[in-house]
């Protein structure tokens, strides 16, 4: 096999582990274990390290002095320079880059950490919020069939006090849209004033009553939806 097609299987290899690497990191490929990123990492440091070394043995070290051109020619560095000056500097910024490398480890291993904690929290509120998800649209339920019992429809303002499960039912759904506030809970008053402003937000209201219909349900859904999911 000649040395050529050697370079180039060595170079496939580094270019395939370099894309796999910086894809894995970035989050692009998923479903890349951790432990299996590491060692794709310490891979590509040590093909980086290897191609270091191959390029500094085309160079005679045995010389008074290094020609800086030599080395970047060695390097195959596409760029131009005016002067020595800048030469030296791109070639020590490259080395400083190299240096750091361990912080660059480190602080790889800190965003993994911090993005499964992330991802911990937010199946979390996932689970939160489906929770509420169901208690709130079982609410609802259970105020229709408040209002199928009413025969189709619920004054609010009709003997209030023999609707305590009606009210109750009405707290519980407010809970959850947050529109209740400290003194509200079990207050028949304080809960019609809320159903008012309900009424009022959606151009349903009467003046002089507080009818609770299907339709007024749909409009308590429509009030869920805007606020846990928001377009």
């Amino acid at each position: 096999m000649e040395i050529r097609t050697i370079i180039w299987i060595f170079i496939t290899i580094f270019s395939i582990t370099a894309i796999i690497t910086l894809l894995g990191i970035t989050n692009i490929i998923k479903g890349i274990r951790e432990k299996y990123l590491d060692k794709l990492f310490y891979t590509l440091i040590i093909e980086v390290v290897i191609a270091v070394i191959a390029v500094f043995q085309g160079i005679d070290f045995n010389k008074e002095s290094i020609q800086l051109k030599a080395v970047i020619k060695s390097a195959e560095i596409k760029k131009e320079f005016n002067n020595e000056v800048e030469e030296a500097s791109f070639i020590v910024e490259r080395l400083k880059e190299s240096l750091r490398v361990p912080d660059l480890e480190v602080k790889l291993k800190k965003v993994q950490k911090q993005n499964i904690s992330l991802e911990e929290e937010l199946d979390s509120c996932s689970l939160s919020l489906s929770q509420i998800e169901k208690s709130f649209y079982s609410k609802i339920s259970k105020l229709r069939d408040m209002i199928s019992y009413y025969s189709g429809s619920i004054n609010l303002n009709y003997k209030a006090e023999e609707k305590q499960k009606v009210f109750r039912t009405l707290e519980d759904i407010f809970e959850i849209l947050g529109y209740l506030k400290d003194g509200d809970s079990e207050n028949i008053k304080a809960l019609q004033s809320q159903y008012k402003q309900f009424e009022k937000r959606n151009g349903v209201h009467k003046r002089g009553e507080l009818i609770i219909t299907e339709f007024e349900t749909t409009l308590l859904i429509r009030e869920y939806l805007n606020k846990f999911y928001p377009i």
